[in-house]
Order: structure tokens, then C-alpha cells, then sequence
């Protein structure tokens, strides 16, 4: 599986709204290595599991052509994007 989570920003989206509740969610079982360290990249925003899926954590703050170019099965926005954010979000669903 390859998913998206968009979040507002950085801080109080991602670190302080997502992050803590894929921790309580996910089974330190499907953690590589059983371990959170091991399987969140911080400079990437990305958390893979042992089995190879992956979430990779965005904002809506990013430039719009950082959303593009890739297909997603999932995609989580946290807060309501902008139209024209969303369309271009949207088209990287199951391609």
C-alpha cells in the first residue's frame, strides 16, 4: 500500500496531529523492526512498514508540483484543501 496523509503544516498538522495518532494505531508488530525509529524517516515525513507499505506525510503548504508525478491507493487530507490543490491531490489516487 502507498498512502498520502495531507496535513495543514508541519508542526501542529503532522508532529502533533498525525504522528502521534498513527502511534497509537499501528501495532509496534508492523513496525520494522518493531520499532518507530526504525520505520519514520523525519527528513523524508515518510513511515514504512515491515511489510513495505507506506505513508508518506505532506502538507498543504508545499509547492503544488510536489504532489504530482506519482499514484497513490490512499490519500488522507486532514483539513479540507483548496479547489484547485485538491484536484491535483486527487489525481494521484490508484492509477
Amino acid at each position: 500500500m502507498r498512502g498520502r496523509i495531507v496535513a495543514v503544516d508541519i508542526l501542529q498538522g503532522i508532529e502533533k496531529i498525525i504522528l502521534p495518532e498513527l502511534a497509537k494505531w499501528i501495532p509496534p508488530s508492523d513496525l520494522i523492526k518493531q520499532s518507530w525509529e526504525e520505520s519514520y524517516n523525519r527528513g523524508l515525513r515518510t513511515l514504512t512498514l515491515a511489510n513495505g507499505s507506506f505513508v508518506e506525510m505532506m502538507t498543504y503548504e508545499m509547492e503544488l508540483e510536489k504532489f504530482a508525478g506519482t499514484s497513490r491507493h490512499f490519500i488522507h487530507f486532514d483539513e479540507e484543501p483548496r479547489m484547485r490543490r485538491s484536484k491535483e491531490i486527487q489525481q494521484r489516487g490508484i492509477q
